[in-house]
């Protein structure tokens, strides 16, 4: 018979319990990293929640992973996009290869800095090794060291780390550049190896002397894989091949960030200086590099005002916009925009928006956070036609943010003989290109 063991993970943190899948972070609330739960903290003394070996702590100090006795692998990660701070406003009281008891000080860190810099403080508790697990989730008020999260009740001693031999025939990618921001953090780690457990292949990544499980984001984020680091994708198994060429694509794309591929970055390591792309269209075309910057808009978290009022004025204001460009386009082009105008018609997409405003957020804030959470979702989905469609989803977000933030439309002015690159066009920019000067296209991003 199966022995069953249930063990207590206590919070490392005081503050009220936040169920997981309510983390502004789809990889946490997706539950692409592991399963836990999430603590709002009140407090800025991270203590342990079990006893056990700490097996990494990241570079940023934001996050720490412990592996207990019984070999489940805990990682406690301090707030969403903390890495983005690169350590500032975080202090580690351990080191990797300590062992640890129940309440043990782990880091300390600047509540006000990381509030008032990061996206929230919510705090994730997050078991990332898989196996037969039952969980058992606390709820309301904790303290910490004194009150317990979560349980999980195992059936079978878990392994400590999944690891995998590659036997068989192995194929190997040609080395890829990582351009993500802050290297192979959290979020990229989990995105990849939640790509490669779509494989039954074994999958190794490899970046100079470390390598790692591919399906482990906690063996991933322990290679430290740093911006502009080379890796190897190897695959053995009966669909290798394909597991490769998926998990390449994925690196391309970003694995859930925003990156730009430049020529240098390709030309300054062991890739040769050309760049496999999608072609949209036949010929050839010779003019001069013109870069189209993503336009990026600073809005602010609350307002003055009626911001119902305000939002609904900016949506009127979008929906004229698109009307008078759908009334311009050519035939194809029309058919866009009136999916433009269903997406902003959209009712999960007002609800969420309608919710942030009751919280007191302003319309600007509200519409934003809203309508990028849904293009991450779609940009995520493995329908490559579906996830085209986050392009149009930022499209007319932009649009009616720019409305709310009270912005004009300012016309783009391309030179003569341009060859426009960008991360992505999206379907108004394409509209406004002014086809007497623009040449040709290059694009990080969307479809053909």
């Amino acid at each position: 018979m199966s022995k069953i063991r249930t063990l207590s993970f206590m919070a490392p943190l005081s503050g009220p319990l936040v169920a997981l899948q309510d983390v502004p972070d789809t990889v946490f609330a997706q539950k692409l990293v592991g399963d836990g739960i999430s603590i709002d903290p009140v407090t800025n003394r991270l203590l342990a929640p079990c006893a056990g070996k700490i097996t990494q702590i990241h570079p940023s100090q934001h996050a720490v992973t412990i592996m207990t006795e019984s070999g489940l692998e805990l990682m406690v990660h301090i707030g969403i996009d903390t890495v983005n701070l690169k350590g500032k406003g975080f202090s580690a009281k351990v080191k990797e290869g300590a062992q640890v008891s129940v309440g043990d000080l782990l880091i300390e860190f600047d509540m006000d800095y990381v509030a008032l810099n990061a996206k929230s403080l919510l705090t994730q508790m997050v078991v990332t090794n898989g196996g037969p697990i039952r969980y058992r989730f606390c709820s309301g008020w904790v303290n910490a060291g004194e009150d317990c999260a979560f349980e999980v009740i195992l059936s079978e001693t878990q392994a400590a780390e999944e690891t995998q031999k590659l036997s068989g025939p192995v194929i190997s990618s040609e080395p890829v550049a990582i351009l993500n921001p802050s290297g192979l953090h959290a979020r990229p780690c989990a995105v990849l190896a939640h790509g490669a457990k779509a494989f039954s292949a074994s999958v190794e990544i490899l970046c100079g002397d470390r390598k790692g499980n591919a399906k482990s984001a906690t063996a991933l984020m322990k290679m430290d894989v740093a911006k502009g680091d080379y890796v190897l994708i190897r695959a053995s198994g009966r669909d290798a091949a394909a597991a490769v060429v998926a998990l390449e694509e994925l690196i391309h794309g970003g694995l859930g960030e925003s990156v730009v591929i430049t020529v240098a970055a390709v030309a300054g390591g062991p890739i040769s200086g050309q760049m496999k792309g999608v072609c949209a269209s036949s010929g050839m075309a010779v003019g001069n590099v013109f870069k189209l910057k993503k336009m990026v808009l600073e809005v602010e978290e609350y307002a003055e005002g009626d911001q119902r009022k305000i939002f609904e004025g900016g949506l009127k204001q979008a929906c004229s916009e698109i009307l008078v460009l759908m009334a311009s386009a050519e035939v194809h082009d029309g058919d866009i925009f009136k999916a433009h105008l269903e997406m902003l018609e959209d009712p999960e997409l007002l609800e969420a928006t309608y919710a942030e405003i009751d919280r007191g957020k302003s319309a600007a804030f509200a519409w934003q956070k809203a309508y990028t959470a849904q293009a991450e979702i779609l940009a995520g989905l493995k329908n490559e036609m579906l996830a085209a469609r986050a392009i149009d989803l930022r499209d007319i977000g932009y649009r009616a943010l720019r409305i709310i933030f009270g912005r004009a439309d300012e016309a783009i002015v391309f030179p003569d003989q341009a060859i426009v690159f960008a991360e992505e066009l999206s379907p108004s920019q394409m509209a406004a290109l002014d086809r007497t000067k623009v040449r040709g296209l290059c694009m990080v991003g969307g479809g053909t």
